[in-house]
């Protein structure tokens, strides 16, 4: 199911510069940095409860 999400036009740029260079698709791209981001949160204990709906 593909849904769509809004950004500013510099981090459009960025995501678009970043995928033409890994030659990985923006999906791929926008996947990996929040399974970064969400890695780094639980590193520091940063986890709160997320209603089960959201997770």
């Amino acid at each position: 199911m593909n849904t769509t999400v809004t950004v500013d036009g510099e981090t459009r740029r960025r995501l678009k510069r970043l995928a033409a260079v890994l030659d990985e698709t923006q999906g791929d791209i926008v996947r990996k940095a929040l399974a970064l981001y969400e890695s780094r949160l639980k590193a520091q204990g940063a986890e709160r409860r997320v209603p089960k709906r959201v997770a």
